[in-house]
């Protein structure tokens, strides 16, 4: 079955066919298994696009859609829903009970249509990098992070999978924003839809101000979830050293507003560049006997960033006890202790390829800021050293991947923010860690009918996100079922506003 799939995903956008109409297909089989809603319908398709909507060469892949339908079959426009990333996968929801259940009172009213993008999980060509995955997981297990050879080996990686998919014919210029805007476009029109409410969430909002740019007259109104500008930073990378700070800045606010967590880490800020600034040099040796993990600043930042984020299961609660425990202890064994916690032996052992399309990833995001150099990422001393390590460290990969894909990039236009008076509806957390609050209110000033939202103590990404829910899902419902109407955001007010932080004993 796989070397099935594997056939089938390699041969589209290579075939020379007939012309390509972009057309429904409807499955017998769903890609996923798909958690059941009470009294509600959905069919599973695909929609056969032209590999470029502007000229038509023959050759044809397919993106995948689940579609919910409307107990009513109301004729209202329907909700078209699509991931992040970008090549991460918005299908992969569906198997969540919880997660489903917020969209019933959106289904009352119109359908909800969930997508993923071209390039991406269940789409054909679906470009995912096994090779990348394989060296990553290599990369865990030596102690040789910052090593020329650890680079050279991520690189090859990513040669590696380039080689495989070109050999089979795949044109990387097909992927990028504006190609995925048409086939949003093309699967409105073959589901029969003459306007749709657009949600875009992380990447995905960019796609949406691409839509709202190409085809506003298809637009009832956008939901930015997440939300970057299509011209913040003079590169895509860039965006993570500013990510990076702000984030950790807003993190170190956060405690010290409250007196429990200010009295107890009076220095946290100075706690976490210690810390930081030691496994830069000094990686911590964590050994399980059969592997050893060698925790350096990158890895470590990247584990606290995520505790910070994660909430309901006392982890982000944690984060400045770690940062000053670990800042302050010679306690090797204590040390071990707090290390096995944030990186379990468990975790490393059982690390499968997910969902996420990495050689789409590169190809979208150079086409939108390509980077053509180190240097090209912005790096001025007004930023602390860790966060500027870090972006380097990621910008390295695009360094290696945009010379090779060789796309071009978006028209300059395309890549300028887009003024309108669609409805727009902004949602961000208060402690976002992939798009930062203050790139919504920048963005703000090109939009003439826009309420926007902020969730205290969340992070990215509001829809579906605990605990902000089931209100972030009320806040989208009034917004769509009544778009030139402020949402009544008073459930915002019955969530946390503040975490209770473990202090020490």
């Amino acid at each position: 079955m796989r070397a099935t799939i594997l056939c089938l995903i390699l041969t589209m956008f290579s075939g020379i066919t007939s012309a390509i109409e972009p057309t429904v297909q409807i499955l017998d089989d769903c890609y996923i298994e798909v958690a059941p809603l009470e009294g509600i319908d959905f069919d599973c398709g695909r929609l056969v696009v032209p590999e470029f909507h502007e000229t038509d060469n023959g050759r044809a892949g397919s993106i995948p859609f689940i579609r919910f339908k409307s107990p009513g079959g109301s004729s209202a426009a329907p909700l078209f829903k699509t991931h992040g990333g970008p090549g991460g996968s918005e299908l992969q929801f569906v198997t969540s009970q919880i997660h489903m259940e917020l969209h019933k009172p959106i289904l009352q009213a119109r359908d909800v249509v969930l997508f993923n993008q071209r390039g991406s999980m269940f789409a054909e060509p679906w470009l995912t990098c096994t090779e990348e995955n394989a060296s990553a997981r290599q990369a865990i297990i030596t102690d040789q992070l910052h090593s020329t050879e650890r680079r050279t080996a991520l690189n090859a990686a990513i040669q590696a999978c380039y080689d495989r998919f070109t050999t089979h014919g795949i044109d990387f210029d097909a992927f990028n924003s504006l190609q995925i805007a048409a086939d949003v476009n093309a699967l409105r029109v073959a589901l029969g839809y003459d306007t749709i409410f657009f949600h875009g969430s992380s990447y995905g909002t960019i796609l949406a101000q691409h839509m709202i740019r190409e085809y506003p007259e298809t637009l009832e109104g956008v939901i930015l979830d997440g939300s970057l500008g299509l011209e913040e930073q003079s590169s895509w990378v860039e965006k993570n050293i500013v990510i990076r700070t702000e984030f950790w800045d807003l993190v170190f606010a956060e405690c010290t507003t409250i007196s429990g967590c200010a009295d107890s880490f009076p220095d946290l800020s100075a706690d976490f560049e210690t810390l930081v600034t030691r496994y830069a040099t000094q990686p911590f040796i964590l050994d399980y006997g059969d592997i050893q993990i060698a925790v350096d600043d990158l890895r470590l930042i990247e584990k606290l960033q995520s505790w910070a984020t994660t909430a309901g299961s006392l982890r982000a609660e944690q984060v400045p006890l770690i940062i000053n425990s670990l800042a302050n202890s010679q306690d090797t064994a204590f040390i071990t202790t707090i290390m096995k916690a944030l990186f379990p032996l468990d975790s490393f052992r059982d690390l499968g390829d997910g969902p996420s399309a990495a050689m789409a990833h590169y190809a979208i995001t150079c086409s939108e800021d390509p980077v053509t150099g180190l240097d090209n990422v912005f790096n001025d001393g007004l930023f602390p050293a860790y966060a500027v390590s870090s972006g380097l460290d990621d910008a390295a990969n695009y360094d290696f991947a945009c010379p090779l894909l060789k796309v071009p990039a978006l028209p300059e236009a395309a890549r300028a923010n887009v003024s309108t008076e669609i409805p727009v509806l902004f949602m961000n957390g208060q402690l976002d860690n992939a798009t930062v609050p203050s790139w919504n209110h920048n963005l703000m000033d090109f939009y003439g009918h826009e309420f926007a939202f902020t969730f205290p103590l969340s992070h990215h990404v509001q829809y579906y996100k605990l605990p902000t829910q089931p209100c972030g899902a009320m806040v989208l419902t009034q917004f769509i079922n009544a778009p030139t109407i402020e949402p009544d955001g008073s459930c915002i007010s019955s969530l946390p506003m503040e975490y209770e932080y473990v202090l020490p004993q």
